[in-house]
C-alpha cells in the first residue's frame, strides 16, 4: 500500500479559513466548503482542475456536502443551520430547494443510494437527525430546464425528524446502502453517531431504533495508552457503496469501528421492534475495532473502491491510514486480520474523499482537506491536497 503526493486542488492552497469538507461524485466532480461559507466545485477533467463554480453561501460555515447522483445530479449542502440543494449543471450555481433551518449547525449530510426519488439526511449540533425528500428539488430543476430561466426556490418536504436522536452533538448520519444479495430490504434504514459515544441504526419510516452500539464499551475492553485520553466520539460514518452492507465509524479515540450486515436472526429481532419505537435494553456487539491507526482523533473515514474491504482514514494527528480487510474463513461478519499502513500528510485531516481509478480498482485519487500541523505567522495554511493511493491486490 502506498500514498504519493500529486498536488493541491487549485484555489485551495494556503487558504486562511479551514476547508471543513470535501466530497466527490465518484467520477470527476469535487465539492469543498470552508468555514467562511465558501463553496467550490471542481472538475478534475477540466484544465488544471480549476474551480468551475465558486459561491458564497448564506447560513454560515459549509460543514458538509453530498452529491446526489440521480438524473439530473444535485449537490446537497449544509451551511450553518441551513440545508440547500444546488443545481451545478449550468454556467452558474443555482439554489433550487431549501429546508427549514435546523436547531443548530449541520455537521453531516448524505444523499441516499436509491436510483429513484432520493432522500437526504442531515445531522446537527442539537443531536437531531432529519430526512428530506429531494423530489421537489428535482422538479425545480426540470422546471428550470423547461422554462430556460430561474424558478422560485422550492421547500424540501420533511420525511422524518428524529429529535434528540443523540443526547449530545450528532456528528454523522448516513443511509444504509442496498445489499448485493437483496435478501433483506433496508430502504428506510439509516445510521447515526455522535458525541454521546453511540452508533445507532434506525428505521426512519416510523422512527424506531433498531440497534445501538456503545463506543465506550467497544474501545475500552482492550485500552491503549495512546488512545486513553481521547473519548470515542463518533466523528464520521462511512457506508460501503459497493453493497457489502458494512459501515465504518471514525472515533475520537483514533480507532475505527466496523459494523457488518445483521444476520437473519438479528434482522428479524430488529423488525419486531419497529412498532415499539423504543430503544433496545442492551447494546449490540461491534464487529471489529481497528486500532493503531491514529494517535489523536480519527476525523474522517471512507471505503475505497468496490471491494468492500478497503478503507481510508484521516486523523488530527496529520496521518492517513490505508486499511485492507481480510475476511475470516467462517462467518462473513468477522475479519481474520487486517493489513494497514499509515502515511503522514503534513496537515490535520478534517475531511477526505476517494475516487477509484476507472482502469485499476487497486488505485485511485485521495483528496485530503485540512490545516497545517503548525501555523505559519498565525495563518492556518489550509488546503485540499491530492494524493495517488495504491492498494495491494486482493
Amino acid at each position: 500500500m502506498r500514498l504519493t503526493a500529486k498536488g493541491t486542488l487549485p484555489g485551495t492552497a494556503g487558504s486562511v479559513s479551514p476547508v471543513q469538507c470535501v466530497q466527490s461524485d465518484g467520477k470527476h466532480l469535487v465539492a469543498c466548503g470552508t468555514s467562511e461559507g465558501v463553496l467550490r466545485v471542481h472538475d478534475l477533467e477540466s484544465p488544471a482542475a480549476s474551480a468551475v463554480h465558486t459561491v458564497q453561501l448564506e447560513g454560515g460555515p459549509v460543514g458538509a456536502v453530498s452529491f446526489d447522483n440521480g438524473a439530473p445530479p444535485l449537490l446537497v449542502v449544509g451551511a450553518g443551520p441551513l440545508l440547500t440543494v444546488i443545481d451545478i449543471r449550468g454556467p452558474g450555481i443555482a439554489v433550487v430547494a431549501a429546508a427549514p433551518d435546523a436547531a443548530d449547525d449541520i455537521n453531516s449530510v448524505h444523499a441516499s443510494f436509491t436510483s429513484g426519488p432520493t432522500h437526504a439526511v442531515a445531522a446537527d449540533d442539537a443531536g437531531d437527525v432529519r430526512v428530506f425528500d429531494l423530489r421537489s428539488a428535482r422538479s425545480a430543476v426540470s422546471a428550470t430546464l423547461t422554462a430556460n430561466k430561474t424558478v422560485a426556490i422550492r421547500d424540501l418536504r420533511t420525511v422524518k425528524s428524529l429529535r434528540e436522536a443523540h443526547s449530545n452533538l450528532c456528528l454523522a448520519a448516513a443511509f444504509e446502502p442496498p445489499r448485493q444479495q437483496q435478501q433483506l430490504q433496508h430502504a428506510w434504514t439509516l445510521w447515526s453517531g455522535g458525541c454521546d459515544h453511540a452508533v445507532r441504526r434506525w428505521d426512519y419510516s416510523n422512527g424506531a431504533l433498531l440497534q445501538e452500539w456503545s463506543m465506550l464499551a467497544a474501545t475500552t475492553s482492550t485500552p491503549q495508552s495512546k488512545q486513553a485520553f481521547n473519548p470515542p466520539f463518533v466523528t464520521a460514518l462511512a457506508p460501503d457503496p459497493a453493497g457489502s452492507g458494512r459501515i465504518a465509524a471514525a472515533l475520537g479515540s483514533g480507532a475505527v469501528a466496523l459494523f457488518s450486515p445483521p444476520d437473519a436472526a438479528t434482522a428479524t429481532a430488529a423488525a419486531s421492534k419497529k412498532k415499539k419505537k423504543s430503544r433496545p435494553y442492551a447494546f449490540d456487539p461491534v464487529t471489529d475495532v481497528l486500532r493503531d491507526l491514529h494517535s489523536w482523533s480519527c476525523s474522517a473515514v471512507q471505503f475505497f473502491g468496490t471491494s468492500g474491504r478497503r478503507i481510508v482514514t484521516g486523523g488530527l494527528d496529520g496521518r492517513v491510514g490505508l486499511v485492507q480487510l481480510s475476511e475470516s474463513g467462517g462467518a462473513a461478519s468477522t475479519f481474520a486480520h487486517t493489513r494497514h499502513s499509515v502515511w503522514p500528510v503534513g496537515r490535520k485531516v478534517d475531511s477526505l474523499c476517494c475516487i477509484e481509478s476507472g482502469v485499476d480498482s487497486n488505485s485511485g485519487l485521495l483528496l485530503v482537506a485540512g490545516c497545517a500541523m503548525a501555523r505559519s505567522h498565525g495563518a492556518l495554511n489550509a488546503s485540499v491536497d491530492i494524493w495517488d493511493a495504491t492498494f495491494s491486490e486482493d
